[in-house]
C-alpha cells in the first residue's frame, strides 16, 4: 500500500464520496526499538474467533433518516471535486514519472496539484470545532480531539490508535491496540496488512504469498512496538470479505489501558468514528520540512454519513465513512457515555452483496468487519 493518493477507480479501500475532519495527533519522540514479538499461526486471534455472527440489521432506501438523505444530496458535488482532484494527481504522477510529494518542494506544478487535492478533499475546521470561533485555515490540530470526550479517554485513544509499517516505510496500514482477556494486549488490523495478498486455491479464499517480515506499530502518542511476522502465517487461508482480520499479541506497557472491544454490535444508523492513516498527510509530512518531525497523522471520520447503514449476518458492517488505501486495518469505534468502544475494523470497499438483506437494502461505499471479543484462542 504505497503512500500515494489512489482514485476511486483503483478500488481497494479508497472512495472519494465523503469528507473527513483531519486531526494531527501529537506525541513525543518514538520510543527506542524493543525486542521483537514473534507473530505466528499459533498465537493470533483470527476473524473466526472474534467476528460477530448475528442477525442481520438491514435498511431500505425509504428508511433513510433525513440527515443521510441530506448528506447524499449536498455532498455529491464535493465528492466529485475530490475524485477529480485525486485523478489529476495520479495523471501528474503517470506523466511525470515522479511521486507528487517528492516533487512538491521543487516543482510549482506538483505544489499546485497538492494544494488542489487538499482544497477539494480536506475540510477546514468550523466554529463548532475551532477554539478561535471560525475558519482559521488550519486543517489539522490535535487539541480538537479533546472535544469528543474526557482527557483520560482521549489519551486512551492516542495510546491505542496508530500505524503499522514495514522496515524503511513511513506507514503501510492502520492498526490499533485493544484490551484482551486476562489483562493482555493485542494489535488489531486487517490480515492482508501482514503481507501480500493472493487468491488461495479454494474459490473465494485468499492467503498471504509472503509476510512483511519485521514490522513496527507506532501509536499516536509516540510509542513504538516491534513485531516479527512468522512465515507460517502464509499457510492460513481466509475469506477476503468476511475473514480479513487479525489480532496479534503484543508486549505493550500498562496492559488494560487500551481500547476495549465492545460486547455489543452498533445500532442501525449509529454514528461511527473510523480512525486510520492518511497517506496524503503522511506523504506531505515527508515532503515538507516544517512538519517532517511530527508523529504520524491520522484521520478521524466525522462526516454525517459515517454511520451504520447495514450489518449482514456474516458480520459485515456497511457505512459511508471516507477511507483511503492505507486506512486498511483502521479501527471502527463508537462513542457511548463518553467512552470509545471498538466495534469493527476497516478492511476494504463494498464489493459484495449484503448477506441476509433484501435486494432494496441501501448500499454504502465502504465496509468492514463487525467484531465482538470472545474468550477463545485462535491459530
Amino acid at each position: 500500500m504505497p503512500d500515494r493518493i489512489p482514485s476511486s477507480r483503483l478500488g481497494g479501500c479508497w472512495n472519494a464520496w465523503f469528507m473527513s475532519l483531519i486531526i494531527i495527533l501529537g506525541g513525543g519522540d518514538l520510543a527506542s526499538a524493543q525486542e521483537r514479538t514473534v507473530v505466528g499461526r499459533a498465537n493470533v486471534l483470527l476473524a473466526k474467533d472474534v467476528v460477530l455472527k448475528d442477525a442481520a440489521v438491514c435498511n431500505t432506501a425509504k428508511e433513510r433518516p433525513l440527515s443521510v438523505w441530506r448528506e447524499l444530496y449536498l455532498g455529491r458535488q464535493r465528492s466529485m471535486r475530490c475524485t477529480d482532484a485525486a485523478a489529476a494527481v495520479e495523471e501528474f504522477q503517470r506523466n511525470s514519472g515522479t511521486d507528487l510529494f517528492n516533487a512538491v518542494g521543487s516543482s510549482p506544478e506538483a505544489q499546485k496539484f497538492s494544494d488542489e487535492y487538499e482544497a477539494a478533499c480536506l475540510i477546514k475546521f468550523s466554529a463548532v470545532s475551532d477554539p478561535g470561533g471560525g475558519y482559521t485555515g488550519n486543517r489539522a490540530h490535535s487539541n480538537h480531539l479533546t472535544y469528543m470526550s474526557s482527557p483520560s479517554e482521549i489519551e486512551r485513544v492516542k495510546r491505542s490508535v496508530g500505524t503499522l509499517s514495514k522496515i524503511g516505510d513511513r506507514n503501510n496500514c492502520s492498526a490499533s491496540l485493544v484490551n484482551l482477556p486476562e489483562n493482555k494486549t493485542g494489535m488489531l488490523t486487517a490480515f492482508h496488512c501482514l503481507g501480500q495478498e493472493f487468491p488461495a486455491d479454494k474459490p473465494g479464499l485468499s492467503k498471504l504469498g509472503y509476510t512483511n517480515g519485521d514490522v513496527t506499530f507506532r501509536s499516536m502518542s509516540g510509542a513504538q512496538l516491534a513485531l516479527s511476522l512468522d512465515g507460517d502465517l502464509t499457510t492460513l487461508e481466509y475469506d477476503a470479505f468476511y475473514g480479513d482480520m487479525v489480532i496479534a499479541p503484543v508486549k505493550a506497557p500498562d496492559p488494560g489501558t487500551y481500547l476495549p472491544v465492545a460486547d455489543f454490535a452498533p445500532d442501525l444508523w449509529e454514528p461511527l468514528l473510523l480512525m486510520g492513516v492518511s497517506p496524503f498527510l503522511n506523504a506531505r509530512a515527508d515532503a515538507q520540512t516544517q512538519i517532517r518531525k511530527l508523529p504520524d497523522l491520522i484521520t478521524i471520520s466525522l462526516e454525517p454519513y459515517c454511520n451504520v447503514t447495514s450489518r449482514d449476518a456474516g458480520g459485515r458492517l456497511f457505512y459511508g465513512c471516507q477511507t483511503e488505501r492505507s486506512q486498511s486495518g483502521g479501527v471502527i469505534t463508537v462513542l457511548r457515555d463518553q467512552k470509545f468502544y471498538v466495534v469493527g475494523v476497516h478492511t476494504r470497499g463494498d464489493n459484495k452483496n449484503l448477506e441476509s438483506c433484501s435486494a432494496d437494502a441501501t448500499r454504502s461505499p465502504n465496509s468492514g468487519l463487525s467484531i465482538i471479543m470472545r474468550q477463545k484462542s485462535g491459530g
